[in-house]
């Protein structure tokens, strides 16, 4: 098999973790050591930590980081590990589409086979990505992992319940949005804390 062919299988392997009957555990590396650490104790998968990559390069949280930075050392931990890397890519590093293009395309050749993006903005007074570009930003990614022949894993983050907005039906209206018209694989409510609300989203998505 070629590189770019073990780096597919890899990435259905990865997509099957999150349909199988084991919960899935994905601990966050931030540097070679902590992901060996997690590979030797028999964890399937590893994603990484943005805040604590950026944290150990003297960064703080919050895209300070460059996307050059960022991926230099999700290169190192794919590199040195088996099993599959998923990356955390925060809001992907650019307010474009054209940027989330390049940011997949920069994870992939990473040798990640996943990803997570954000829809956080950091502005107080606009929290929250507008809608309509952050399903442009998810199409763009995808139609990136498909030119490069790698089905890559997009975990679609919303952090209305985070930053505790108060925006429940906003929330599950993003998560929805990006399953059902983009076909995102995963979806991340962060921090949801009211049982009603996740109910209702198992109850939606099957989960």
């Amino acid at each position: 098999m070629t590189e770019i062919e073990i780096q597919a299988a890899k990435a259905e392997a990865f997509r099957a973790m999150h349909r199988g009957p084991k919960i899935l555990l994905l601990p966050n590396a931030w540097d070679v050591a902590s992901a060996r650490v997690f590979e030797d104790a028999g964890i399937s998968a590893i994603a990484t930590t943005s805040a604590g990559i950026a944290f150990t390069l003297g960064y703080p949280d919050g895209e300070k980081i460059s996307r050059n930075e960022m991926l230099a050392v999700v290169a190192r931990i794919a590199a040195a590990v088996k099993v599959p890397v998923t990356a955390d890519v925060e809001a992907a590093y650019g307010n474009r589409p054209e940027d989330a293009a390049e940011t997949a395309r920069r994870v992939i050749e990473a040798g990640a086979v996943g990803l997570n993006l954000e829809d956080g903005t950091g502005d107080p007074q606009h929290p929250l990505t507008e809608l309509t570009l952050q399903l442009e930003k998810i199409a763009a990614m995808r139609e990136t992992g498909a030119a490069m022949r790698v089905p890559i894993v997009l975990n679609a983050r919303t952090d209305v319940y985070l930053r505790m907005l108060g925006w429940q039906n906003v929330g599950m209206t993003r998560l929805y949005a990006g399953w059902r018209h983009l076909g995102t694989q995963e979806r991340i409510a962060c921090s949801l804390r009211d049982c009603g609300t996740r109910n209702r989203l198992d109850g939606w998505f099957g989960t």
